[in-house]
């Protein structure tokens, strides 16, 4: 309002609240899920790391498991993420060496593939497929990180 001499304003917001009309607070639940970014910046920043890095690493997981699924959908196809036994066969890859792959592939590290000689997958177009889209996941999650954490600097 500008209610200061010569109509300046005295830099003050007259907001109003509304509050839920519902007994049970659905009302403001539903303004949790409407406004879920600004939620998220509210929250304190050791909040908001402890749930990014819990998300991050439940997708690490998700994606290890998809990479165990691909990796035993034909035991006949050398998708080279396995390794030889002793009779000379592959095996197909157990979930810690998923889950290292999976890690891998999320923070392009690139160490290498575990035991491989096949480095583009060509025996293998579905685990190609889920090679892309954890890229992809990877990239939009931390370009939204990065904007949490760029509005939290810009903030102070």
């Amino acid at each position: 309002e500008r209610d200061l001499p010569f109509h300046q304003s005295s830099n003050t917001f007259r907001v109003r609240h509304q509050r839920s009309t519902h007994k049970n607070g659905a009302g403001s639940l539903r303004w949790y899920v409407k406004d879920w970014f600004h939620v998220l910046l509210r929250l304190r920043t050791i909040v908001s790391s402890l749930l990014f890095v819990t998300f991050w690493t439940i997708l690490i997981i998700i994606f290890a498991g998809v990479y165990v699924l691909v990796d035993n959908q034909d035991p006949e196809v050398n998708c080279g993420l396995g390794e030889i036994d002793e009779d000379g066969r592959w095996r197909t890859i157990g979930f810690y060496g998923a889950f290292a792959f999976s890690l891998e592939t999320t923070t392009t590290v690139g160490y290498g593939l575990p035991n491989s000689q096949n480095g583009f997958f060509e025996n293998c177009p579905s685990l190609q497929i889920a090679i892309y889209f954890q890229m992809v996941l990877s990239m939009f999650f931390n370009a939204f990180f990065g904007i949490i954490h760029l509005c939290e600097i810009v903030s102070l």
